[in-house]
């Protein structure tokens, strides 16, 4: 199976594409295409923030993995094509834990390889420069989070801004 894969980086207007994309999902299916956002459809989500936040434990990994597998299959059964919707693959919107922007998105992934291994997946993303994306997840963490307390120059500062990030993800 074809699977359009949406993934890439938060605060790219993802919410955009869903929207429209789920507007647009019976006249998709008419058409053999699925469509899904991984916080549409049962523990999706919550199952890939699980592997995040285990990705250095292989046992668990691996449960999440067949589990996350399972789902996805389920989900497009009986279509020809799909598109999946997760700016969640690269990591947290929160940045301010990592040394580097997405610090794991390599190795999260291969993970989503090994996943969707048996379908041809073609990758789809947004990204944006790195001092907007960084002032707005900043914006973000400040919204969600009342005990935050890092100054926006301090959250700036905790981060490298490789020159090629980016391009390392894509690569990827």
């Amino acid at each position: 199976m074809k699977i359009i894969y949406h993934f890439g980086a938060h605060k790219t207007a993802s919410t955009h594409l869903q929207f429209n994309l789920n507007l647009n999902r019976n006249l998709l299916e008419r058409h053999g295409v699925k469509y899904f956002c991984f916080h549409n459809v049962g523990s999706l989500q919550a199952d890939t923030i699980k592997i995040r936040n285990t990705i250095d434990d292989p046992e668990k990994v691996k449960n999440y993995i067949d589990k996350t597998r399972k789902q996805i299959e389920e989900e497009i059964q009986g279509f020809d094509t799909a598109i999946i919707s997760y700016e969640g693959s690269l990591g947290n919107l929160s940045q301010h834990h990592y040394q580097y922007i997405y610090e794991d998105a390599e190795k999260l992934i291969k993970i989503f390889q090994k996943i969707l291994h048996q379908h041809q997946v073609i990758p789809l993303y947004a990204l944006r420069n790195y001092d907007s994306f960084l002032r707005s997840t900043y914006q973000y963490s400040l919204k969600i989070k009342p005990s935050f307390h890092l100054s926006l120059k301090q959250y700036l500062s905790k981060i490298k801004t490789e020159p090629h990030r980016w391009k390392k993800i894509i690569q990827a």
